[in-house]
């Protein structure tokens, strides 16, 4: 009888050992180096620097793809080139639309401006000819449409007014839009 259950016994561990095996076998990264202690091997990983950002229009360029971070009270400015084909006979302008994502609701407003107006001189008021829209429903999503029955290149200034640095999209599209 005793011989009987030490063979029970014994095929009951056998078993276990052999689908513990396969499990112990794969490559774990977490190794326990002393009781209760546990270390876990992980790759070294560095941020990616975020791309130089123009904070003067004068530097601006096309709008960067990917999340982003402005600092508190900061500004970045970003360009695009308007083209209206002005030979076409009835030619009805295209729409340009610039759509910003931010991470939080009110971290961020836009402003779009044309050359002139940020050249405005003579008493004549700098103004931007647009600002940037609550989404209806997404709060965190600000968009503005505009065309025009003339060539410019287009500025949009990306404004954060609060205290704590703030992540955003920004998208500018259309096709007649280039940069």
């Amino acid at each position: 009888m005793l011989d009987r259950l030490y063979r029970s016994m014994t095929m009951v561990i056998m078993g276990l050992a052999l689908v513990a095996a396969p499990i112990s076998a794969r490559s774990n990264p977490t190794a326990i180096t002393a009781p209760y202690q546990v270390v876990t091997k992980t790759a070294k990983s560095t941020p990616t620097p975020q791309p130089q950002i123009a904070t003067k229009p004068e530097a601006a360029q096309g709008p960067i793809a990917g999340r982003l971070v402005i600092e508190p009270q900061k500004t970045h400015w970003y360009k695009f080139n308007y083209h209206y084909d002005n030979q076409a006979k009835n030619s009805e302008p295209t729409q340009a639309t610039v759509r910003l994502t931010a991470k939080a609701k009110g971290c961020l407003i836009f402003e779009v401006w044309t050359a002139g107006g940020l050249q405005a001189g003579n008493g004549q008021s700098h103004k931007p000819i647009g600002v940037g829209s609550p989404l209806k429903g997404l709060g965190r999503v600000l968009v503005w449409v505009g065309g025009s029955t003339a060539s410019e290149i287009y500025y949009v200034a990306v404004k954060n007014k609060t205290t704590k640095a703030c992540y955003y999209e920004l998208s500018i599209s259309g096709p007649d839009v280039s940069y």
